[in-house]
Formats: structure tokens, C-alpha cells, sequence
């Protein structure tokens, strides 16, 4: 979200499925991973997210994505990009962020399908940030 804490850095994600969990990738000592975890908004009402959680946290009508989540997380190492190995086999399509601007939609999207393998996979733009309030908790969260 631009301007708050919880604003991701890249522009592109591709979840996990969390039933065919990919091997460990703590081989990296500033990747994290795990499941998200799936909340309405009422559970998160009086609760204080952590902002470690953040990542890791998602609004119920996203629950049928059983995403496993792995991402880069450091204060000092800055990268333009790490390569992670994940066979095309454990994605089932490519979210883009929301905050990409409209005009490289169709190109990251052409880009994404030129890769082997990746012609028919499904590339879509996330709607995670649409909920105002959903938006709060994520300004509110505690370190």
C-alpha cells in the first residue's frame, strides 16, 4: 500500500500451492516462507498484527488460493533481484500488484508468457488491496 508499512516491493508474485510444498528455502538466511493464514475482518478486529505477520496474512475471500508464501526480507541487503528455483509445476498463475502502472501490465504480461512453459498461465492483477479497512489493519500493525 504506498505509503504504509505493509507496501510490498516487488511488482510480481506467483503463490505457492501449499499442497505440493516446494523444498525448503531457508538456505537463504533472509528468505522466509510459510502459509497464509486467512482472516475475516471481524477476527481482525481488536487483535494487533505484527508487522512480521503482514506478509504472511490474507483477507478470507482469498482463502481457496492455499498460498504458500516465500519472500526476501533485510534492512541492509539490497537486491535487484534473487533467484529462487521453483518449478513452473507448483504455480498456478502470476499476480501482478496492483500498484504496477496500467501501461506495463500488458507487457510484464507478454514478458511472463514468452517464458518457456508459461504461454498459458494465468496472469492476473490483485485486488488484496481493494478493503479501506483491511488497508487500516495493515497501517496499525506493531514491529
Amino acid at each position: 500500500m504506498p505509503g504504509t508499512k505493509t507496501r510490498a516491493a516487488s511488482a510480481i508474485w506467483a503463490p505457492i500451492k501449499a499442497r505440493r510444498r516446494p523444498p525448503n528455502f531457508k538456505s537463504h538466511p533472509n528468505l522466509k516462507s510459510g502459509l497464509i493464514k486467512y482472516l475475516t475482518i471481524n477476527e481482525l478486529r481488536g487483535q494487533k498484527l505484527l508487522i512480521r505477520e503482514l506478509p504472511f496474512r490474507k483477507r478470507q475471500a482469498f482463502e481457496d488460493e492455499c498460498e504458500f508464501r516465500i519472500i526476501f526480507e533485510s534492512t541492509k541487503d539490497k537486491k535487484l533481484k534473487l533467484d529462487i528455483d521453483v518449478p513452473l509445476t507448483y504455480i498456478d498463475r502470476v499476480t501482478l500488484s496492483p500498484w504496477l502502472h496500467p501501461s506495463l501490465y500488458t507487457r510484464v504480461k507478454k514478458t511472463l508468457r514468452s517464458i518457456e512453459g508459461c504461454d498459458d498461465l494465468k496472469i492476473v492483477r490483485s485486488t488484496l488491496v481493494g478493503n479501506e479497512e483491511w488497508k487500516n489493519f495493515g497501517d496499525s500493525a506493531k514491529a
